[in-house]
């Protein structure tokens, strides 16, 4: 085998694991953060969260107080709104339902407090039902 053959070969190699690799921690990043928050706080050094964090106390949805939840504030761009609003869509919201309500109907569908609030718990609740759905009608179910 010619040396120009070795080096490609090891070249596509080092590819392979570095892509797969970089795929592994992506995937597992929600563990190692939660990972990385426990010895933190088994050190004696709490995580700061003050910035993003605040418990169901703090917030004033205009209801009756929830009890018990942290929620975290999410900051959503004009183009992350949008799609978050099709979404919303295509889960089964019509143009003159109140974002709120419909929220507040599907959290209490999925055993999430209905706050009608949008969540980060409620987002990606959202997110894996819109990719189900769109999974199950390429392959034909719905």
């Amino acid at each position: 085998m010619k040396k120009e053959y070795y080096f490609f070969f090891i070249f596509v190699i080092a590819a392979a694991t570095l892509i797969g690799s970089t795929i592994a921690v992506i995937s597992n990043m929600g563990n190692i953060i939660n990972h990385h928050n426990a010895t933190q706080t088994d050190a004696g050094v709490k995580p700061d969260k003050s910035a993003y964090h605040v418990s169901a106390d703090e917030i004033n949805i205009g209801k009756d107080a929830v009890a018990e939840t942290d929620y975290e504030l999410m900051v959503v761009s004009d183009l992350e709104q949008q799609q978050i609003d099709a979404m919303l869509k295509q889960l089964g919201k019509s143009d003159d339902q109140d974002k709120g309500q419909f929220i507040s109907e599907f959290q209490q569908l999925n055993s999430l407090p209905p706050t009608g609030t949008l969540d980060s718990k409620t987002l990606h609740l959202i997110i894996t039902q819109v990719t189900l759905n769109q999974a199950s009608r390429a392959i034909g179910r719905i």
